[in-house]
């Protein structure tokens, strides 16, 4: 096997794959062992990645699906496999109107409500030990969701 150094100075191994026999050379290997051996290198150097299947496998099934039905076009095809995906993969987008959210992002305004509840909760212990980046409890996570919730929502998130 041939050593190799990245550009790091790190030392490496290249690419080819080494036998057991290549490092036993004494013994003997069993039929199973060669056989192993095999489907390891097959699985290993040849079989390629499983998107190359699916691509492989939706071009076979639009290439059956144009020779064998008779009355299909290639744009029915299309047609029929996006309308598979969007309704049966990802439905439909509907859009969902929160009350008490404002539509958009105001990274802005977010930022200084932020940090004006931090001022306001400044001596709780909890705030301190989330600004030092200290570890929280179970019972600080507690008092940290009584806190946010002892607190006006209207006044963090609308206009």
């Amino acid at each position: 096997m041939k050593n190799t150094t990245d550009g790091l100075g790190n030392l490496g191994h290249s690419e080819k794959a080494v036998s057991p026999a290549a490092v036993l050379p004494g013994k003997r290997r069993s039929l199973l062992s060669k056989v192993a051996e095999f489907f390891v290198f097959l699985f290993e150097r040849v079989m390629p990645d499983p998107f190359v299947f699916a691509v492989i496998l939706t071009i076979l099934t639009a290439i059956l699906a144009y020779t064998l039905v008779k009355t299909s076009t290639l744009g029915a095809i299309a047609q029929a496999w996006y309308n598979g995906i969007i309704t049966n993969l990802i439905g439909e987008q509907r859009e969902i109107d929160l009350p008490g959210f404002a539509a958009g992002h105001d990274v802005e305004r977010f930022r200084d409500k932020t940090q004006q509840f931090l001022r306001t909760h400044q001596n709780d212990p909890v705030i301190h030990k989330l600004r030092w980046n200290e570890p929280l409890s179970k019972a600080n996570l507690d008092a940290l969701e009584k806190i946010s919730t002892a607190s006006d929502p209207s006044t963090l998130h609308s206009n």
